[in-house]
Parts: structure tokens; sequence; C-alpha cells
């Protein structure tokens, strides 16, 4: 465990570290001399867990918001924290139902966060968004998408970047409420297309798509999707990042590596490739470039005023970093510590600028029916009929999904979906893909059941399938449709917080048998409920309800 530093040392060795960079020039690759005894190491700021890494972070609200996942490996984590520059306090503020999450998107008062694999969104997409204090759940169905990678905004319109099997634009108009599909990349069937980052400038986005064709960036200008001119191919890349009016990137290749840039219109390199130098992440204050690099003596810290020239600012000890975003006034680096935990380093120069002051009520993204329901009974029993039938769960149970959102979207009576959990469903045995099982296979049907009650904001989770043992062995994929994870999620959109259902998630902290992850969401709808911030502390959580719980609202 880190020794926390406090305030006093900690503004010390920003003042000491910002005199060291402007002093040092030896450091300089444009000299080719290097003193790596004089750089100084760049303070710890705090360390989160359960997970190994910290990434995907943004500025919002004078606080720096950021991920805790695992990184490269199918895992379902994704808590969302914050961290005070001005307190020195980091705060857990949401979990996400998804494989990791997306790049967050900060615009007008609200910054969005993409599920990059939504755990329970059936073959569609979904998002959060938050105004600093209250949160929201979008759902993105135009297409087939199993991630949503990023979202930007392209001339007052959202536009999340998704994928299933083919990378696609989605677009809203309505702050995330409806979309429509705007771009549908062309892949042949069993190849996979993804465009993973979205960066506006001039008027248009730049991204990086992976395909079959290979790697290489893209412009979307709100027409049309066409390759960036110039800009180098089936290379690895960076993501890339605004800059004044362009964009920068760094082109990886096997003795090192060079930025590039681009104003839209034509794309050069900024330097050379520079055998041994390893950077791969990027980010910008506005007037200078900071990069990051990891190599066997750990991970370094780059800055340059002009793109060509670039000092060494900074060693990262403790850990392996990931990324790294900037601002006027400070720079942060997330990574992976030594210790397990995630890890971030940083230091601020200037006077921070107040983010704070009026809350943006947040956008309505209740959904709009596509086809508006009028005879509940004949609808009931399609649902009830396909619920029962082996054959609508072949496609992951997109049958009773369609059927299942067309309800949610119209305004359901109250107990439409409590009394479909009722219907039999199929007990067989189905091995969708890979190591996956799912057995019984009528667990898809709970599940999507569960999704489209909470979707319709209508209904009440049975307590017990919240607090139902965990059985199922480990995937590869770790990809599970059992109904506990859907129940959880649903509870807390329903904002159910009577006291059975705080009993039930209460009680999945101490279940022996349940994964880690499986805890963290029952933390996420406990901390949606109740309002208590005490992430992973499973003590805090059981100290607290057994004082609170005497005077707890009953159901």
């Amino acid at each position: 465990m880190l020794k926390p530093i406090s305030r006093l040392a900690l503004n010390n060795r920003f003042t000491g570290f910002l005199a060291a960079a402007i002093l040092i020039t030896g450091s300089s690759l444009a000299s080719g001399q290097s003193s790596p005894a004089t750089i100084l190491e760049l303070p710890v700021l705090t360390q989160t867990g359960p997970w190994p890494a910290i990434s995907q972070m943004a500025f919002f609200r004078d606080r720096l918001w950021f991920t805790n996942s695992v990184k490269g490996v199918d895992h379902n984590s994704a808590e969302i924290y914050s961290y005070n520059p001005a307190t020195q306090e980091t705060r857990y503020e949401r979990h996400l139902w998804s494989q990791d999450a997306g790049n967050p998107f900060v615009t007008n008062g609200l910054l969005y966060w993409p599920s990059e694999d939504p755990r329970l969104s059936p073959g569609w997409g979904d998002f959060q968004v938050t105004n600093g204090e209250d949160w929201a759940t979008g759902q993105i169905t135009t297409a087939r998408m199993f991630h949503v990678f990023a979202m930007a905004e392209l001339k007052g319109k959202l536009v999340a970047a998704t994928s299933a099997w083919r990378a696609g634009l989605q677009i809203s108009s309505d702050q995330g409420r409806t979309w429509r599909q705007a771009y549908d990349h062309p892949t042949p069937d069993r190849r996979v297309s993804r465009i993973v980052d979205l960066v506006e400038v001039g008027g248009v986005l730049v991204g990086h798509l992976r395909g079959p064709e290979g790697r290489k960036m893209v412009r979307y200008d709100g027409t049309r999707v066409s390759d960036l001119p110039d800009w180098p191919r089936d290379l690895p890349m960076s993501e890339v990042v605004r800059h004044g009016n362009e964009v920068y990137g760094i082109i990886r290749r096997e003795d090192g590596a060079a930025v590039w840039r681009s104003n839209d219109a034509r794309s050069e390199a900024v330097t050379e490739t520079r055998p041994g130098w390893r950077p791969f992440d990027l980010a910008s204050d506005g007037s200078r470039l900071w990069a990051i690099s990891d190599s066997a003596s750990g991970g370094q810290l780059w800055r340059s005023e002009n793109g060509i020239d670039w000092t060494l600012a900074g060693n990262l000890a403790g850990g392996e970093p990931f990324d790294v975003i900037a601002s006027a006034n400070s720079v942060f680096i997330g990574g992976a510590g030594a210790d397990g935990r995630g890890i971030l380093w940083g230091f601020q120069h200037g006077t921070a600028t107040s983010g704070s002051g009026k809350i943006t009520p947040l956008p309505k993204l209740d959904p709009k029916p596509k086809k508006r329901i009028t005879d509940w009974t004949a609808q009931a029993q399609a649902l009830d009929e396909a619920l029962r039938d082996p054959q609508s769960y072949a496609a992951f149970g997109r049958p009773i999904r369609d059927l299942a959102y067309d309800a949610a979207a119209s305004s359901p009576p109250k107990d439409f979906f409590n009394r479909l959990l009722e219907t039999p469903r199929p007990a067989g045995r189905m091995n969708p893909f890979r190591d996956v099982v799912v057995e019984p296979a009528g667990d898809i049907g709970a599940s999507i059941t569960l999704w489209a009650m909470a979707v319709s904001g209508r209904g009440r989770v049975p307590p017990d399938m919240i607090a139902a043992p965990w059985t199922k062995a480990e995937n590869g994929a770790a990809k599970y449709f059992d109904p506990q994870q859907a129940a959880m999620w649903a509870a807390a959109e329903l904002a159910q917080k009577d006291t059975e259902t705080i009993d039930a998630l209460i009680s999945r902290l101490v279940q022996p048998n349940d994964p880690l992850w499986l805890k963290g969401d029952a933390i996420g709808a406990l901390s949606i409920l109740t309002g208590q911030r005490f992430g992973f502390n499973l003590q805090n959580w059981q100290s607290w309800w057994r004082l609170a719980r005497p005077d707890w609202q009953k159901s």
C-alpha cells in the first residue's frame, strides 16, 4: 500500500516537478541527449480497485472522471470514479453493466459514458449520461451492435461509434433519446470492423477504423465516410487528439514511432520515426502536446511545444501507464499499478477554472415507440408464446426482444412484465458461441423480460430473482445470461429501494460462490438506490445496513 501524500507535500512536489521540467535541457530528443537522473518521478495521486487499471478519463465539473476496469481480456468490470484535485478526494460514482467502458464525452454540461460491451442490452447499445449529480440510461436500437466505443458531437448532433460485426455511426438530434443509422461499414460475413474513437475538428469527425481491409483513419463530414487523406495505413497507431485546428496521432513501427498530423485536407509526418522512442498515447492541453511511453525501466511522460521536439518531463514509477489527459492547468496519467490496483499520476499548474455552477437538466431518454401498442391482451399473448417457444432463442432471443421493446416503449400496464416473468420458459441447454453455456435456455427470456421492465419504467423486480444463488462456471468470454445480473440492474433503473430489495442486494455481497464482478453489480445497484458510496468495501455496506435497516422504508 502506498503511503498517502499530504496536500502540502503534493503541492511542493508539483512545484518542484515544474521547475525541473523547465530547467532540464539535456533530455530533449532533438539533441539526442538524456539526463534520466535529473527527471523527477511524477506523484501518485490516487489508487483505486478492485480492478487493476485506470483509463478513459474526462474533465467534468472540477473533477477528473475515470474508469477502473480489467484490460486486455473479456471481463465484466467497469466502475466509474472521480478525483477532486483540490481536495485529493477519490469518489465512487457509478457502475456500468458492461465489459469495460467506451470513451467518455462532455458536451453542454453533460458527461456521456458509452458501454463498451453492454452486458444486458440484447444486441443493442447503451450509454449513461450524468450532469454530475444525477444519471440516466439511454438505448441505441438502430442496428445490431455489441459495442459502443465512443461518442462525439458534430454540428449539434450526438454521434456514436458502434459495432457488432460491422462498424457503424449512429446519430441523435435529441441528446440521445432517438437515433438513426448514418453509416454501416461494408464488412464480409464472418469478419469484423470497428471505429474505436471519434474526434471533432474543423466540422468533421476523425476516427480510427479497424477492419478486414486493415487499419486506417477515416473522416465523417455529416454526409459520408471517407479515408483521411495521406494518413498511413496498416500500422499500429494511437487514438488521435485535437490540437488547435488539426488532429495529431502516433504511428508506431518496429524500430520506433513518429508523430503525424492532419488538417483534414492533408496529412503529414511531424517527426521522422525515432528509433527506441515508443510513445503510444497523446493528449493536448491547448498549447502543448503530451505523450506517454513505456519501457523496461518504467513509464515516461513527454512534453512538446511544437510536436517536433520532445522533452522527457517525468518518470512514472509503480505501474504501467495506459492513458494521458491534459488541460490548460493539469496533466493526468492513468494506468495499472504494480500492486494490482489502478493508479493515477499527475500534476497541476496554474489555477483551475471552475466547472461547477448550475446543474444541467438530464435529457429525456425514455424510448419512443417504434410501433404503438393498443391491444395489450394480444401483445401479452404474443410475448407469452415467444417466451415458451425454443425457436425464439436461437438468435439470442431477438424475436422476444423486439416484442418486449415495443411493449416497453408504449407505456404498458404496470404489471405487464411481472406477469410475463411467470411464463414457463424452455429448460434446454444452449451453446451460443465458444464455451458459453446457457442452461436453462429460458434464462435469456427472463433476462430480456427484466430488461424490458426496466426500459418501460413499470413493474417490480422479484427480490428472490436478485438473491438467487449463482451456480454458473466461468467461461472464457465472460458472457452470462443468468437473470440475477439483469434483476439487479432493473431494480436500480426502477428506483426499487424497498427493504426486501436492499436485503437481497446486501445478501449478494456475502455469497461465497459469487465472482467479484457480480458483487460489483450488487454494489452498483446499492449505490444508485441508497446514495451511499462505499464502493467495494463490503464490510462498510453490511455495517451501514445493520444500522439503517430498522428505519428503512417498507415495500
